[in-house]
């Protein structure tokens, strides 16, 4: 089963998180509250009466920790107004940090996007290395690789 979106886009100029996450607890609330101010995110687990899972990614600081101080820190950052809080029922697990290392320079002069160098790990995505290609170009692109070879 996915997860169920409940709440999206809670503000936490008008939200208190710690107060939020004691209700969400005394309801035996099972699932995942993502938190995002500017630069920083994070993504608290609940599932019942269970220790609470935190995962967090500050990108100004170029860090993502997932250690017990991490909830301390999250509940801070949600004081900041501005940012955002969205609810998902089901969603228990959190997915693991995947490093992407340094990003290569771009040639041009100026750079309009930073590479990120860390993303959570998708969950529930499926990727079928097997399939068919169903459109005519992907079936074509082996051939022409051939072909340039060949010439």
């Amino acid at each position: 089963m996915g997860a169920i979106k409940r709440f999206d886009n809670l503000n936490t100029s008008f939200v208190n998180l710690a107060a939020f996450l004691r209700y969400l607890r005394e309801q035996n609330f099972s699932g995942s509250v993502h938190v995002a101010i500017g630069q920083y995110e994070a993504e608290i687990f609940l599932k019942g009466s269970d220790p609470t899972v935190v995962f967090e990614i500050d990108r100004a600081a170029g860090s993502s920790s997932q250690d017990e101080g991490a909830i301390e820190r999250v509940l801070v950052h949600a004081r900041e107004p501005g940012g955002t809080i969205t609810v998902y029922e089901g969603k228990t697990e959190p997915g693991s940090a995947v490093d992407l290392g340094k990003g290569l320079h771009l040639p041009a002069f100026r750079r309009p996007f930073d590479l990120e160098r860390v993303a959570l790990d998708c969950i529930d995505v499926e990727i079928a290395f097997d399939a068919e290609r169903g459109h005519p170009l992907a079936t074509a692109l082996p051939d022409v690789a051939q072909r340039f070879k060949a010439a």
